[in-house]
């Protein structure tokens, strides 16, 4: 796998304070059986996983007073997977068979898109105490269940939607007694739609 990012920000010490970047990830897993009637290994995968991530981002930052700054920060990305499952054969070196059981790339399931924004207040009510408010969205790209899916009868399930979330936090960060004492307390809220488990099914199948 390989990743890299370009961003572009201006001196942070600034009253505004900006920043505007993109990056780009891209990963591949491939999975061999492994058994002792192939020895010599498998010349071909059983499974090949692919991921390309590519996101835009920017945020930026002003301080109105002394004591009062916000923030606001924002990304765009999309994500593509891909997932190819063969038959499980033991043999030597053949691999599996030619023919794929699954190919995410022929059912259409395969790309996500989202926007998560960040906001942020910090007001100062002196050197030693800071309250801050923030809300922001989150997001998890949706993958697949693959040949397990269809195998056990349940085609719907081959892929799983991206799952999301949206936040709020109020808090508070202080220092005590000459700053000998840290105490930072907060309060959140947090909204999830399509979030993603794992869950053990029963096999459909004899």
């Amino acid at each position: 796998d390989w990743s890299s990012e370009l961003r572009i920000e201006s001196p942070q010490e600034d009253r505004l304070r900006w920043m505007v970047g993109i990056y780009h990830y891209e990963w591949e897993n491939k999975k061999y059986r492994i058994d002792f009637a192939s020895l010599d290994g498998q010349d071909r995968p059983e499974q090949l996983s692919d991921i390309i991530n590519t996101g835009y981002f920017g945020s930026i930052g002003f301080d109105f007073t002394d004591r009062l700054s916000a923030s606001l920060e924002i990304r765009r990305a999309e994500e593509r997977k891909g997932q190819i499952d063969w038959s499980s054969v033991p043999n030597n070196q053949a691999g599996p068979t030619a023919a794929a059981t699954y190919n995410s790339g022929f059912r259409g399931n395969d790309k996500w898109k989202s926007t998560t924004p960040r906001a942020t207040v910090d007001f100062k009510l002196n050197e030693d105490i800071t309250l801050y408010a923030i809300y922001a969205k989150g997001y998890k790209p949706g993958g697949f269940n693959g040949a397990v899916a269809i195998s056990n009868g349940r085609p719907a399930d081959e892929s799983f939607l991206q799952e999301e979330s949206v936040n709020y936090e109020l808090g508070m960060k202080s220092q005590w007694f000459d700053r000998r004492l840290v105490l930072n307390v907060g309060v959140f809220k947090m909204e999830i739609d399509a979030i993603q488990l794992t869950t053990p099914i029963t096999n459909s199948v004899g």
